[in-house]
């Protein structure tokens, strides 16, 4: 591979991985002026692997601004591959995860069309160069895009491997045949509520987000993701054509439920949805049904964007999507691991304390 020269591009470098490098020069933008940047000469030979709409510069802007850095990987003035890493503190640590509403990220490496041995040593190298450019951090966390088959990097470099999983439908199939994949009772709700409610495309992010925010009040609940970004998001989303949202009206007109979806080349994925509570017990799913048939029509896949609780995957496998695996890496700094483990051995101490006061009395 030969020398591979290094150098990082910080807080939102003008350069797209896999996009610009053949365009004009790279350059820091900080406060207080841009400072010029040296850039590769050459673009990179083919297009790179795993590149999603997560890791556009206009997202992480949006999602982490002035937090998002690029170290890229050269080898004679080519870019091999790239990867994405935001920091922020919390409390006394440093530290790196994933932005707000940004589901994967990972590496984004550059296929070399060589022979299978070849192209495995080509990635594995290239992983390593970014990995040992990442900086030191008190923790770091990222969930690789599935299509990444580059854990072993970071397993062998320290990092702790986990693995969760999301559903995905693959745009190659028919909607004949998703639907037949569909279980009976998914169906049905879908049917009982395209008999009552009407889904349309709405065109104003703010009505989408003031539904949200609407919603979320009702229930006594706040934004996770903070009403500013989200609406920030929602309107670049549909301004660059990158997703949209659609929307269940009922007969009176009024709007009942709510999805937002994103794709790249690759894939639609299923981002964020929001429900009155008198809106039909169907209405997301038929929403999502409307999202998953525009995907196919599309020739791409959908991702219905990881599974967190019992719930969520009851509902999900109840569209019939393929189970896929996503790796999480993470490393951790011996005092940070120090004051996690004191953290959850307090917190096991506690509760074992509340469920002994609440033990029955003999």
């Amino acid at each position: 591979m030969g020398v591979i020269e290094r150098f990082i591009f910080s807080r939102g470098a003008a350069t797209r991985p896999g996009r610009l490098m053949d365009a004009e020069p790279a350059r820091e933008r900080e406060s207080g002026g841009a400072a010029s940047m040296p850039a590769a000469s050459k673009a990179a030979p083919v297009a790179p692997g795993a590149y999603s709409i997560f890791h556009e510069p206009w997202w992480l802007d949006i999602t982490a601004p002035g937090q998002w850095r690029v170290v890229q990987s050269l080898s004679n003035g080519r870019v091999q591959g790239e990867m994405v890493f935001c920091t922020t503190r919390k409390g006394i640590w440093d530290a790196s995860s994933l932005p707000p509403l940004t589901r994967t990220l990972g590496p984004v490496i550059y296929p070399t069309r060589a022979k299978p041995v070849v192209e495995f040593r080509h990635r594995l190298t290239t992983t390593y160069d970014l990995i040992d450019q990442l900086p030191k951090l008190s923790l770091f966390h990222q969930l690789l895009d599935p299509r990444l088959p580059e854990a072993m990097a970071f397993q062998t470099r320290g990092f702790t491997i986990s693995q969760s999983y999301t559903f995905q439908i693959p745009g190659e199939r028919t909607a004949e045949q998703v639907w037949d994949a569909i279980h009976s009772k998914t169906r049905n709700l879908i049917r009982t509520a395209q008999t009552q409610l009407t889904v349309r495309p709405i065109a104003d992010p703010h009505l989408f987000t003031r539904f949200y925010e609407a919603n979320l009040a009702e229930r006594g609940l706040r934004n996770a993701y903070g009403e500013r970004l989200m609406s920030t998001l929602v309107e670049a989303v549909l301004a660059r054509e990158a997703g949209q949202v659609l929307g269940a009206y009922n007969a009176a007109g009024a709007l009942v439920a709510a999805i937002m979806v994103v794709r790249d080349r690759y894939a639609t994925y299923y981002l964020l949805s929001s429900r009155a509570r008198t809106g039909h017990g169907g209405a997301i799913s038929l929403l999502l049904w409307s999202a998953i048939q525009d995907a196919l029509a599309r020739g791409l896949r959908f991702d219905f964007d990881g599974i967190g609780r019992t719930s969520i995957l009851s509902f999900l496998s109840g569209f019939g999507g393929d189970l896929v695996p996503r790796i999480g890496v993470e490393r951790t700094s011996a005092s940070y691991r120090m004051a996690r483990g004191v953290r959850d051995a307090s917190a096991q101490l506690a509760q074992s304390l509340r469920d002994r006061l609440h033990e029955p009395r003999t």
